[in-house]
């Protein structure tokens, strides 16, 4: 559906001498990609290159696709259909993490850059989720007073979320990530995905190998929304030709 073009819209109302007011509202799905560079924690690991491929990806899937590096938007930040950042479609993280928490960067209104622990305490709903996608080291490993971001993110509602069980290295990350946003835009599963880009990584002992995938694991992200909240129900390709968010 482009910009400027007629649909037909079908409304059924049941009741006795009512009269109300109703509201359609027609939007894109959403892809968010949350990339860091570490510098201001005195640490060498940037991933903004990381989501190059995962953003051109979810693009061309019809997603309204978001890159924020060092966290310019916030996580606890609404849009404004009111979803947190963190409760889009697609939801990536690409950074350092540990068992239980991820280290973010947040960037305030006036430049300042600032790291903090992102944890269960600061993870909003995420029942509009499809897929949540945690990038980091030991993002599938709990700690002993916290369940796995993996984890943590099936309980806030996702319908499916990715880690590593393991530390895990850049290079070995961006060659994964690559082939998984590929692969899963061509239409397979994220298990299907998962293992096909597993099998891009020929050292066997690259712990990169090691993955951990929850929930529904043959979710596709060309499916409909899974809570659109008085959206109509369409795939992300059905409105992949609007030039502007919705």
């Amino acid at each position: 559906m482009k910009v400027g073009e007629k649909v037909t819209i079908l409304v059924a109302l049941v009741g006795d001498n009512q009269s109300f007011d109703v509201a359609l509202q027609v939007r894109r799905q959403k892809a968010k990609l949350f990339a860091f560079d570490y510098s201001v924690m005195g640490d060498p690991l940037n991933t903004y290159n990381q989501v190059t491929t995962p953003s051109t990806m979810a693009n061309s899937l019809g997603y309204f696709t978001t890159v924020f590096r060092d966290g310019s938007a916030g996580l606890k930040q609404q849009d404004k259909e009111l979803f947190y950042q963190i409760g889009s479609e697609v939801y990536g993280y690409f950074g350092h993490g540990n068992a239980g928490y991820v280290a973010f960067i947040e960037t305030d209104p006036d430049g300042t850059k600032h790291g903090y622990r992102m944890d269960q305490t600061n993870i909003q709903d995420m029942e509009n989720t499809k897929r949540a996608y945690w990038s980091g080291c030991l993002t599938a490993a709990a700690s002993s007073s916290s369940h796995s971001m993996v984890q943590l993110s099936i309980d806030k509602g996702a319908q499916c979320a990715i880690g590593w069980n393991q530390s895990i290295y850049n290079t070995s990350a961006k060659k994964f990530n690559d082939a998984f946003f590929t692969t899963i835009n061509a239409g397979y599963t994220v298990a299907k995905a998962a293992e096909l880009a597993k099998g891009t990584i020929s050292n066997q002992n690259d712990t990169v190998r090691d993955y951990q995938v929850l929930g529904d694991k043959n979710t596709l992200l060309m499916s409909e929304a899974i809570h659109p909240r008085n959206d109509f129900i369409l795939r992300p390709t059905s409105l992949k030709n609007l030039d502007k968010e919705q």
